[in-house]
Protein backbone atom coordinates (compact mmCIF):
# COMPACT_ATOMS: atom_id res chain seq x y z
CA UNK A 1 0.00 0.00 0.00
CA UNK A 2 1.43 3.35 -1.14
CA UNK A 3 1.63 6.22 1.65
CA UNK A 4 -0.98 8.84 0.37
CA UNK A 5 0.43 12.89 0.26
CA UNK A 6 -1.05 14.98 2.65
CA UNK A 7 -1.89 18.22 1.35
CA UNK A 8 -3.03 21.31 3.42
CA UNK A 9 -6.36 22.96 3.26
CA UNK A 10 -5.54 25.73 2.01
CA UNK A 11 -3.34 23.91 -1.10
CA UNK A 12 -6.32 21.95 -1.51
CA UNK A 13 -8.58 25.43 -1.67
CA UNK A 14 -5.87 27.05 -4.29
CA UNK A 15 -5.85 23.93 -6.38
CA UNK A 16 -9.38 23.41 -6.23
CA UNK A 17 -10.00 26.79 -7.46
CA UNK A 18 -8.21 26.29 -10.77
CA UNK A 19 -8.84 22.61 -11.59
CA UNK A 20 -11.38 21.41 -13.84
CA UNK A 21 -11.76 18.60 -11.87
CA UNK A 22 -13.96 18.99 -8.92
CA UNK A 23 -12.59 17.36 -5.76
CA UNK A 24 -13.10 16.73 -2.33
CA UNK A 25 -11.19 16.75 0.68
CA UNK A 26 -10.66 14.43 3.32
CA UNK A 27 -8.26 14.81 5.86
CA UNK A 28 -5.46 15.78 4.05
CA UNK A 29 -6.48 13.67 0.99
CA UNK A 30 -7.58 14.85 -2.42
CA UNK A 31 -10.58 12.62 -4.08
CA UNK A 32 -11.31 13.22 -7.22
CA UNK A 33 -15.53 13.13 -8.22
CA UNK A 34 -15.95 11.45 -11.33
CA UNK A 35 -18.78 11.38 -13.81
CA UNK A 36 -22.11 9.83 -13.33
CA UNK A 37 -24.07 7.52 -14.61
CA UNK A 38 -27.57 8.04 -16.40
CA UNK A 39 -29.63 6.48 -13.19
CA UNK A 40 -27.63 8.49 -10.44
CA UNK A 41 -28.44 11.81 -12.42
CA UNK A 42 -31.58 11.32 -12.97
CA UNK A 43 -31.98 10.58 -9.18
CA UNK A 44 -30.31 13.39 -8.70
CA UNK A 45 -32.67 16.01 -11.15
CA UNK A 46 -35.53 14.02 -9.78
CA UNK A 47 -35.28 14.66 -6.10
CA UNK A 48 -34.04 18.46 -6.74
CA UNK A 49 -36.57 19.19 -8.95
CA UNK A 50 -39.46 17.17 -6.72
CA UNK A 51 -38.45 19.56 -3.60
CA UNK A 52 -37.71 22.58 -5.29
CA UNK A 53 -41.27 22.23 -6.39
CA UNK A 54 -42.29 22.09 -2.83
CA UNK A 55 -40.09 23.90 -0.92
CA UNK A 56 -38.83 27.12 -3.12
CA UNK A 57 -41.71 29.22 -2.57
CA UNK A 58 -40.50 29.04 1.12
CA UNK A 59 -37.38 30.37 0.57
CA UNK A 60 -35.61 27.04 0.27
CA UNK A 61 -32.87 27.20 -2.21
CA UNK A 62 -31.85 23.44 -3.48
CA UNK A 63 -29.16 23.10 -5.84
CA UNK A 64 -27.21 19.99 -7.15
CA UNK A 65 -23.26 18.74 -7.67
CA UNK A 66 -21.51 22.21 -7.63
CA UNK A 67 -22.13 23.33 -4.16
CA UNK A 68 -19.13 22.53 -1.69
CA UNK A 69 -20.13 22.44 1.64
CA UNK A 70 -17.60 22.42 4.70
CA UNK A 71 -17.48 20.03 7.39
CA UNK A 72 -14.79 21.15 10.21
CA UNK A 73 -12.09 20.68 7.75
CA UNK A 74 -13.37 18.68 5.07
CA UNK A 75 -14.73 20.02 1.87
CA UNK A 76 -17.49 17.87 0.16
CA UNK A 77 -19.93 18.26 -2.77
CA UNK A 78 -22.92 16.47 -2.04
CA UNK A 79 -25.34 15.35 -4.84
CA UNK A 80 -28.34 17.97 -3.50
CA UNK A 81 -27.95 20.79 -0.99
CA UNK A 82 -31.28 22.69 0.55
CA UNK A 83 -30.82 25.68 2.52
CA UNK A 84 -33.77 27.33 3.82
CA UNK A 85 -31.95 29.36 6.20
CA UNK A 86 -30.44 32.32 5.37
CA UNK A 87 -27.13 30.95 3.09
CA UNK A 88 -23.53 31.00 5.22
CA UNK A 89 -20.39 30.65 3.40
CA UNK A 90 -16.48 30.79 4.28
CA UNK A 91 -14.24 33.22 2.36
CA UNK A 92 -12.60 30.40 -0.30
CA UNK A 93 -13.17 30.65 -3.67
CA UNK A 94 -15.31 29.52 -4.88
CA UNK A 95 -17.64 29.76 -1.37
CA UNK A 96 -18.59 26.50 1.00
CA UNK A 97 -21.74 26.63 1.98
CA UNK A 98 -21.39 26.24 6.23
CA UNK A 99 -25.20 25.52 6.74
CA UNK A 100 -27.18 23.32 4.83
CA UNK A 101 -30.44 21.81 6.15
CA UNK A 102 -30.79 18.90 3.93
CA UNK A 103 -27.64 16.91 2.29
CA UNK A 104 -28.49 14.08 -0.23
CA UNK A 105 -26.23 11.67 -1.87
CA UNK A 106 -27.39 9.54 -4.67
CA UNK A 107 -24.63 6.05 -4.24
CA UNK A 108 -23.36 4.21 -6.54
CA UNK A 109 -20.92 0.93 -5.91
CA UNK A 110 -18.11 3.06 -5.53
CA UNK A 111 -19.42 5.22 -2.76
CA UNK A 112 -22.08 3.36 -1.09
CA UNK A 113 -19.36 2.81 2.16
CA UNK A 114 -18.10 6.24 2.20
CA UNK A 115 -21.40 8.00 1.94
CA UNK A 116 -23.26 5.79 4.93
CA UNK A 117 -19.43 5.81 7.12
CA UNK A 118 -17.98 8.73 6.71
CA UNK A 119 -19.93 11.41 5.57
CA UNK A 120 -22.96 10.29 7.55
CA UNK A 121 -20.31 10.88 10.73
CA UNK A 122 -18.94 14.58 9.41
CA UNK A 123 -22.41 15.53 7.73
CA UNK A 124 -24.14 14.95 11.22
CA UNK A 125 -21.82 17.22 13.33
CA UNK A 126 -23.50 20.16 10.97
CA UNK A 127 -25.43 21.95 13.52
CA UNK A 128 -27.81 23.14 10.89
CA UNK A 129 -28.75 19.95 9.11
CA UNK A 130 -31.79 18.43 9.97
CA UNK A 131 -31.52 15.65 7.48
CA UNK A 132 -29.51 13.50 5.42
CA UNK A 133 -30.69 11.15 2.85
CA UNK A 134 -28.94 8.48 1.02
CA UNK A 135 -30.85 7.21 -2.45
CA UNK A 136 -29.90 4.27 -3.92
CA UNK A 137 -30.17 4.50 -7.84
CA UNK A 138 -30.27 0.67 -8.59
CA UNK A 139 -32.94 -0.56 -6.37
CA UNK A 140 -36.10 1.64 -4.66
CA UNK A 141 -34.33 2.35 -1.21
CA UNK A 142 -34.07 5.65 0.02
CA UNK A 143 -32.56 5.65 3.77
CA UNK A 144 -33.26 8.88 5.50
CA UNK A 145 -31.36 10.27 8.73
CA UNK A 146 -33.44 12.36 10.50
CA UNK A 147 -32.31 14.79 13.56
CA UNK A 148 -34.97 14.07 16.36
CA UNK A 149 -34.62 16.19 19.66
CA UNK A 150 -31.00 16.02 19.45
CA UNK A 151 -30.55 12.55 18.23
CA UNK A 152 -29.97 11.03 15.00
CA UNK A 153 -33.12 8.89 13.86
CA UNK A 154 -32.75 5.99 11.08
CA UNK A 155 -35.77 5.51 8.22
CA UNK A 156 -35.27 2.98 5.73
CA UNK A 157 -38.33 3.81 2.60
CA UNK A 158 -38.64 1.05 -0.01
CA UNK A 159 -40.65 0.62 -2.81
CA UNK A 160 -42.24 2.42 -5.95
CA UNK A 161 -45.96 2.62 -3.69
CA UNK A 162 -44.05 3.99 -1.32
CA UNK A 163 -43.95 7.73 0.38
CA UNK A 164 -40.67 9.69 1.74
CA UNK A 165 -42.22 11.94 4.67
CA UNK A 166 -40.29 14.75 6.02
CA UNK A 167 -41.97 16.08 8.91
CA UNK A 168 -39.20 18.80 9.17
CA UNK A 169 -39.91 20.28 5.50
CA UNK A 170 -43.34 19.11 5.80
CA UNK A 171 -43.00 17.42 2.37
CA UNK A 172 -44.21 14.01 1.07
CA UNK A 173 -42.38 12.77 -2.06
CA UNK A 174 -43.84 9.76 -4.12
CA UNK A 175 -40.88 7.33 -4.80
CA UNK A 176 -42.52 6.69 -7.93
CA UNK A 177 -41.24 10.80 -8.69
CA UNK A 178 -37.60 10.27 -7.74
CA UNK A 179 -37.07 7.30 -9.73
CA UNK A 180 -39.08 8.29 -13.31
CA UNK A 181 -37.64 7.06 -15.88
CA UNK A 182 -34.97 5.04 -13.56
CA UNK A 183 -36.61 1.80 -13.17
Amino acid sequence: MQPRSYISPEDYLALEAVSETKHEYWDGALVAMAGASMEHNLVKDNVAFALKQRLQANGCRIVTSDQRVQVDARYYYPDVVLVCDPPQFNNTRPPSLLNPNLLIEVSSESTRDVDRDDKLIAYTRITSLQEYWIIDPERVLIVQYKRHNGEWVFHAVLGLESTLKSDHFEVEIPLKEIYALVL
